[in-house]
């Protein structure tokens, strides 16, 4: 569906910012910030546009030019985004439903066959210590216990009660 793969375009831009993409206070706002991005749409960009029933309201916009380049700059190093991948990201954040890039073609795009990253290895992806709360209970000597019968509920949620007063988490 089109606006899942605004959702996808949206994610990868926040991965690439490491921020989020759009701001916005109110529904306009976040209006605005959308078409400082993408430029405001027009009826070629966006065929029977002003058919919108709230359109009215995007005309309170100053007619602007994409900025995408501005936001995610290419480097001599390789870094930000590629041609290539700016030209898959304008697909996914495409203003006009019809012509956004469908799942499909996004995964087949260039810029995932041909660019960085690259697939690798599992041996060398990173590695990281274990954050989540199976992991933790697993390890937990009060969660061993309860799980062995040792200990009754109310025991251990005591014990973990006063661990976390404590030691913290």
């Amino acid at each position: 569906v089109a606006v899942d793969m605004w959702s996808v375009g949206c994610i990868f831009a926040e991965i690439l910012l490491r921020k989020p993409v759009f701001e916005g206070k109110a529904e306009l706002h976040q209006l605005g910030l959308i078409f400082g991005l993408t430029g405001l749409p027009d009826e070629e960009t966006w065929p029977r546009c002003k058919d919108l029933a709230n359109w009215k309201l995007a005309e309170n916009f100053r007619m602007s030019t994409p900025r995408w380049r501005a936001l995610f700059p290419e480097l001599e190093d390789g870094g930000s985004l590629s041609d290539l991948g700016l030209e898959m990201l304008k697909s996914l954040m495409e203003c006009c439903p019809a012509q956004r890039s469908s799942a499909a073609a996004a995964h087949k795009h260039p810029y995932l066959c041909w660019e960085a990253p690259q697939p690798q290895e599992p041996g060398m992806m990173p590695t990281f210590q274990e954050s989540n709360a199976q992991g933790r209970a697993a390890t937990n000597p009060a969660a061993i216990a309860v799980r062995r019968g040792g200990l009754g509920k109310v025991q251990i949620g005591f014990q973990m009660a006063m661990k976390w007063f404590t030691q913290g988490d």
